[in-house]
């Protein structure tokens, strides 16, 4: 199974996009010793968007399941998920305040 990581380091936190095939596995790792802290797991299909809160506290992914999910980025845990669209969620995105998840989709 092709897994989508996220890396942490001293610096923050970053994604790691390009991947060539089905990814709806989300994997937290450790950028300095790549040491996976949590395995997300629940979009029934690709994970096409992933985007982390600017406090790190949250992790949004989009999928052409057509849900966006919200993770607590500690706990490793779904805190939401959100079926607002009709078609796949290609971009997922925090406000500045945290407060709205934009989302954007096919439909």
């Amino acid at each position: 199974m092709s897994l989508a990581q996220i890396w942490s380091d001293l610096g923050g936190i970053r994604s790691l996009k390009g991947h060539g095939a089905a990814v709806w596995t989300i994997r937290l790792c450790r950028a300095d010793t790549g040491e996976c802290m949590e395995t997300l797991e629940g979009h029934g299909n690709w994970v096409r968007s992933m985007a982390i809160s600017r406090d790190s506290a949250l992790v949004a992914s989009g999928s052409s399941d057509s849900t966006v999910r919200l993770w607590r980025f500690d706990m490793g845990e779904q805190t939401q998920k959100f079926k607002s669209h009709g078609a796949a969620v290609r971009s997922v995105t925090f406000s500045h305040d945290l407060e709205l998840v934009a989302t954007g989709s096919n439909d």
